[in-house]
């Protein structure tokens, strides 16, 4: 069993017993291709003349055109969650003679880059080389485009640099944040793939399991792509030449959800310095991840669960137990305790039990159509799993 640890820290400076005493409740949303938000809570009491006090109120004095940093840190068992951040909001409710309160929200220190439009040109500048440049020498980036390095699309910015990262991000199928580390907390920036077949970090017993909840799943039998982007036509008959993924597919289960439909596209979609194969795969891994589960965990046994990492789930039947990737979880802490509501996604159905196998091998040698199997397979497996309060929708 553990319980979870939390300080505040504005500036450099810690707040005191009976500041956090005055905390009504905090926020924490992690998610993927975002910014971590953090919204804070606190009592504000009256003074003498109508003058109302908050812990917070350190964090509203603006100077050189910034507002200062505070740190929330969460830790539980040997996990820990620190977000250093910004403020970006403020919200007073004021009632006299009853409860009253300033809610600050933030977002993370890439605000920092956040603010000032730029207009630039990176010609001849690879995507990975410009991320390096706006993130510091310390991040961690993961190369992109031609494998010699030399790009040479013209590429201009009219962004601020983190929105521009951000766009550089997507059109890679990248993502882009910072976490953090230490005390006093150090940023590690991170420009590069999301790794969703990665080794799990945890792994969560729903249903009858330790965590219980209600876990609820949707899954789009026809949301996944096969691309193919036109991109010139044949010199000697004229044909379209289609251009197609050629990167393997990484299935986080044995019932692949991608290739329910062929599309087409246009060498004019992609975006910058994307070639039309690339283009290709991009779409079809996004696209293939159309199984989303939600569920909240509030027990004392459950661990501090981070955004982007992979999770086990158990507990949920053959058809959605198995490898899930943590969209987003939204820490939420007050006097009654903590929870932790996750969005989980994945590319696949099936956790790799072998009658799950045995019935993806079936439906491909007597050539069952694949979106029937694995519907017929849904409802049987929530029938199995209906004890465990999972329902697919």
């Amino acid at each position: 069993m553990s319980d979870t640890t939390m300080t505040i820290t504005i500036g450099n400076t810690a707040l005191t017993k009976y500041q956090r005493d005055r905390i009504h409740s905090v926020d924490i949303l992690e998610a993927q291709d975002a910014q971590t938000q953090v919204s804070i809570v606190a009592e504000a009491e009256v003074g003498p003349l109508s003058n109302w006090t908050t812990p917070l109120d350190p964090l509203l004095a603006r100077k050189q055109h910034q507002y200062p940093v505070f740190t929330v840190r969460l830790e539980r068992d040997r996990d820990t969650l620190t977000v250093l951040a910004r403020p970006i909001s403020a919200l007073w409710s004021l009632t006299a003679g009853a409860s009253s309160t300033l809610t600050v929200a933030g977002l993370d220190t890439s605000t920092d880059l956040d603010q000032v439009q730029v207009d630039k040109s990176w010609d001849g500048t690879s995507d990975s080389a410009i991320a390096r440049t706006l993130l510091g020498p310390n991040a961690k980036v993961i190369d992109t485009g031609p494998p010699d390095g030399g790009d040479r699309t013209p590429v201009r910015q009219l962004d601020t640099d983190w929105a521009f990262l951000r766009k550089l991000a997507r059109r890679n199928n990248y993502d882009v944040y910072l976490e953090y580390s230490g005390d006093p907390p150090v940023n590690h920036a991170y420009f590069g793939p999301i790794e969703y077949t990665a080794e799990k970090s945890w792994t969560l017993d729903l249903g009858y399991g330790a965590l219980g909840g209600t876990a609820t799943a949707q899954v789009q039998l026809m949301a996944g792509q096969h691309v193919r982007v036109a991109h010139a036509k044949d010199s000697t008959n004229g044909e379209q030449l289609l251009a197609e993924n050629r990167v393997a597919v990484k299935p986080m289960g044995t019932r692949f959800l991608g290739d329910a439909v062929t599309v087409q596209l246009s060498a004019n979609d992609a975006e910058g310095t994307q070639t039309p194969e690339h283009l290709a795969h991009v779409r079809e891994d996004q696209s293939a991840f159309a199984a989303t589960l939600t569920v909240t965990l509030s027990v004392p046994s459950m661990p501090l669960v981070r955004a982007r990492r992979t999770v086990l789930v158990r507990g949920l039947g053959s058809v959605l137990s198995g490898l899930w990737l943590v969209k987003s979880v939204r820490h939420s802490i007050s006097q009654g305790g903590h929870t932790q509501a996750l969005t989980l996604v994945r590319n696949a159905l099936g956790d790799g039990s072998p009658d799950d196998a045995r019935a993806a091998a079936d439906a491909a040698d007597d050539g069952t159509d694949i979106g029937a199997a694995i519907a017929a397979t849904i409802t049987a497996a929530v029938a199995e799993a209906a004890g465990a309060r999972a329902s697919v929708l």
